[in-house]
């Protein structure tokens, strides 16, 4: 009975073009809309171009981050990239650039439908040492942008690869 699928990045490991094969197999197979954004395992080109050719998954490019917004059910759908422009095996901290930061306010002020964020890294604290040590670099900037947009009701994110649950600036995640 699920209107969709939402992924937070991570779709595989090591970025490779095989891999996605075998994932995108077993997404489209669900016969509902799949929502993704990419994670710091992703390969964000191979990651979009596998989502082109698959008629149930909402993935969108925009300034080259994987960002959209979803208006396709009733609540709205907000994907942004939290990665940073350069990925490499030592950071795996969350980062929101001023140009990210801008387009995430004027989507969420665009409209004032309930809304939920979908995003890779996380903002909060989780008490996973190994890997809260990363954080999320662009966190006040967040706060300030969440803070402003009530209709914003919860924000997914993965990386963590564990359940944490939380409040994020009075919003649940």
């Amino acid at each position: 009975d699920a209107d969709a699928c939402v992924v937070t990045g991570d779709l595989v490991n090591n970025g490779d073009e095989e891999s996605y094969g075998k994932v995108f197999d077993a997404l489209t197979c669900l016969n509902i809309k799949i929502l993704l954004t990419d994670g710091n395992h992703d390969n964000k080109e191979i990651l979009f171009e596998y989502s082109k050719m698959s008629g149930n998954v909402v993935c969108s490019m925009y300034e080259g981050f994987v960002q959209y917004s979803c208006d396709d059910f009733k609540t709205r759908i907000i994907s942004i990239d939290t990665n940073p422009k350069i990925i490499d095996d030592e950071n795996h901290q969350g980062y929101l650039c001023q140009q990210r930061l801008e387009w995430l306010d004027k989507c969420l002020a665009s409209v004032i439908t309930p809304t939920v964020l979908l995003m890779h890294h996380s903002p909060l604290e989780t008490g996973i040492a190994f890997m809260d040590r990363f954080g999320f670099k662009s966190k006040m900037e967040l706060v300030k942008i969440v803070t402003a947009h009530p209709h914003l009701k919860h924000i997914f994110f993965g990386h963590i690869h564990s359940c944490v649950a939380g409040h994020f600036s009075k919003i649940s995640c």
